[in-house]
């Protein structure tokens, strides 16, 4: 969205920003405008390495070339040979250096210390702009993880048929007496005699169970 605006406001041909990443000498192209297929590759294959970083990432200087035909200390020949022929490189700058905003003019440009100034105010406040999204993703993904830990454990349909459950008990008995049993069965003695010898047979093997 800022080279969208500030193409159309200055009236630029070509404009470009690259941000590098921490802990390594990787420059990925995040944004441009005007690029050749040629000049996509060329400048995507650049790293903290290169010259034209070294002066605007690793020292804090902006980079003003008004006639690149005449001038090669960069190792920028490839916006030459697409066209062009002027070129303005300032640091993205936070707390700290983040990257570099350029643009480039296919006519030979003589860039004034208020236009350079203008192009260093927009490539901060893009800087500012990149640098808050970087705490709101930050935040985001702490209070994705504290959501996650909040989240409680609930066990799976395997884990709750592995907990041990207590073995059904006996079932209980029905305490009868002699004299109630007599009188269930009447005056038959073989069917009293049966029942009681089934009885004892119960009760001896429910007071021997598990010995």
């Amino acid at each position: 969205m800022t080279l969208d605006t500030i193409s159309r406001v200055l009236n630029l041909e070509c404009c470009w920003i690259q941000l590098f990443t921490l802990n390594s000498n990787n420059l990925s192209l995040d944004a441009y405008h005007g690029f050749t297929p040629y000049m996509l590759d060329g400048m995507t294959a650049i790293d903290l390495t290169h010259p034209l970083a070294k002066e605007v990432i690793g020292l804090g200087n902006t980079v003003i070339i008004p006639d690149l035909v005449s001038y090669g200390n960069f190792d920028i020949s490839l916006f030459e040979e697409a066209g062009f022929r002027s070129l303005i490189a300032v640091p993205v700058i936070t707390h700290r250096v983040n990257g570099i905003m350029g643009a480039a003019y296919r006519l030979k440009k003589r860039f004034s210390k208020d236009y350079s100034s203008l192009f260093t105010a927009i490539a901060s406040m893009t800087g500012m702009a990149f640098y808050k999204c970087l705490l709101i993703k930050q935040a985001e993904a702490k209070e994705g993880s504290k959501a996650i830990e909040a989240v409680p454990i609930v066990e799976s349909p395997v884990e709750q048929d592995r907990i041990e459950r207590p073995e059904p008990s006996e079932p209980e008995v029905d305490a009868i007496t002699e004299e109630e049993l007599k009188n269930e069965t009447g005056d038959n003695d073989e069917e009293y005699e049966k029942h009681i010898h089934r009885m004892k047979v119960f009760r001896y093997v429910h007071d021997h169970k598990g010995n």
